[in-house]
């Protein structure tokens, strides 16, 4: 979209018809202008979007922040060879409705379950749920507070599902590595383990059985610059 001089990048977080506003659109400051092109259609889950407008309501900043922060970089820049990779895993009629209203069964969550006990025993707890996951074809997200202790998750929890286990994180090098690993989470057929920091949130996947956030108490999950988001809380 153009701003000031400039083309950027912009998400659709709302559609509202024109007929709704009229007077509220003659009040504007600021002269509407049109949208440039298209780069890619169907590219986050509605349901990402809103937890994104929710996180910035908590954090007091903009949706687009909470957004640019969530979504790794390299992801927002190939958003078109993203969007346009067939997806196997998804239910399309889930993930490709971005004008379907979203309703309060959808974005209501689970109830939280805190585990508290040595750390043997809350991995042994983790791969039982990792393979009743697997079991009813379902995928589990694991966050961790670092790229160290997101490793050593990985390579913990993996054992006998290396080849189902995906792990994501901001230092991938070199910068390909990540655009690779995303399509594969978007193409395999096959539940997943998904492993990383708080970039795995944006993944477009519909079947995540279960979320944990591993050493929850950290504060390595807020984030020390703007907007200062607390992962835990997206």
């Amino acid at each position: 979209v153009p701003l000031r001089t400039r083309r950027v990048q912009a998400i659709v977080t709302a559609i509202e018809d024109v007929r709704n506003a009229k007077s509220r659109i003659r009040s504007l400051e600021h002269e509407l202008r049109r949208i440039e092109s298209l780069e890619a259609a169907h590219f986050l889950l509605p349901s990402f979007i809103n937890a994104a407008i929710q996180t910035a309501h908590f954090a007091a900043t903009t949706t687009g922040s909470v957004i640019f922060d969530l979504i790794p970089k390299q992801i927002l820049e190939h958003a078109r060879e993203i969007a346009d990779t067939p997806i196997r895993a998804l239910d399309a009629g889930v993930v490709y409705a971005p004008r379907r209203a979203v309703t309060a069964e959808a974005l209501r969550a689970p109830e939280p379950e805190l585990v508290q006990t040595p750390e043997s025993e809350r991995m042994a707890l983790y791969r039982r749920l990792i393979r009743e996951s697997f079991a009813d074809e379902k995928t589990t997200e694991v966050l961790a507070p670092t790229v160290y202790l997101a490793r050593e998750l990985a390579r913990t929890l993996s054992k006998g599902i290396e080849q189902y286990t995906v792990l994501i994180h901001g230092e991938l090098a070199p910068r390909s590595s990540l655009i690779s690993l995303w399509r594969r989470v978007l193409t395999e057929p096959h539940p997943l383990l998904i492993i990383g920091t708080g970039a795995t949130l944006s993944i477009p996947r519909h079947d995540i059985a279960a979320f944990i956030l591993e050493a929850e108490q950290s504060r390595s999950y807020k984030h020390i610059a703007r907007p200062f988001l607390d992962i835990r809380q997206a």
